[in-house]
């Protein structure tokens, strides 16, 4: 289970999704890499993403550069308008989300058809406990740190925060006992005053014609 930015996009842009609200009131900034155990390090799939977001309008997911696919992604939400970029030849698409009901979302585990479609990126310890979830100590890689866990059928989610900040460590999906995906966060930045200008179109890019969700 990879959080890839094809399944990010898929979510955002789905008319049909239904979602609680996960809207920060200032802006966060969440620098993030997957660690599941058989993901190569240095191999573009480990490598960093940053997502920030305000509100559920406000978004902006930052990639590394795909040296062997030529790519370099970039995607920046803005309202009911989406830009994604490749940066590597400067060319991009425009899209319009027409829905009546849009909002922006970033879930950790999967797509709209995910259980876990309300977990997400800014509202992690939020989820845990508007489920009244309980945290236990933990001793992962030397340190002190409080789990919050939870499960729907097969899949549990599992959330590791430091006791002193409650800011996120790690995020682990089990799947009937097995270890499926691991996400490590790098940096976790909230209470941000928001920068309109991650916001708003980037420049000097060759546009698609517009498209009309």
């Amino acid at each position: 289970m990879r959080l890839l930015l094809s399944i990010l996009i898929l979510v955002l842009l789905n008319p049909l999704a239904v979602f609680a609200g996960c809207a920060p009131e200032k802006m966060v900034k969440i620098t993030f890499r997957d660690a599941t155990p058989g993901n190569e390090e240095g191999h573009f799939t480990s490598l960093p993403k940053t997502l920030y977001r305000w509100g559920s309008h406000f978004a902006r997911l930052e990639e590394q550069p795909d040296t062997k696919n030529g790519v370099h992604a970039l995607v920046v939400v803005n309202n009911r308008d989406t830009w994604m970029i490749n940066q590597t030849v400067k060319t991009g698409r425009h899209i319009v989300d027409q829905a009546a009901n849009f909002d922006f979302h970033a879930p950790l585990v999967g797509s709209h058809n995910s259980p876990f479609v309300d977990f997400e990126f800014g509202c992690e310890l939020a989820y845990m406990e508007e489920r009244g979830i309980e945290p236990t100590s933990i001793i992962v890689a030397d340190l002190n740190l409080l789990q919050y866990e939870y499960s729907i059928g097969s899949l549990t989610v599992r959330l590791m925060v430091y006791p002193r900040t409650s800011r996120p460590w790690a995020v682990a999906v089990v799947e009937r006992g097995e270890l499926i995906y691991l996400l490590r966060y790098v940096a976790y930045e909230t209470g941000l005053e928001p920068d309109m200008d991650l916001f708003s179109k980037p420049a000097d890019i060759k546009w698609e014609k517009a498209e009309q969700r």
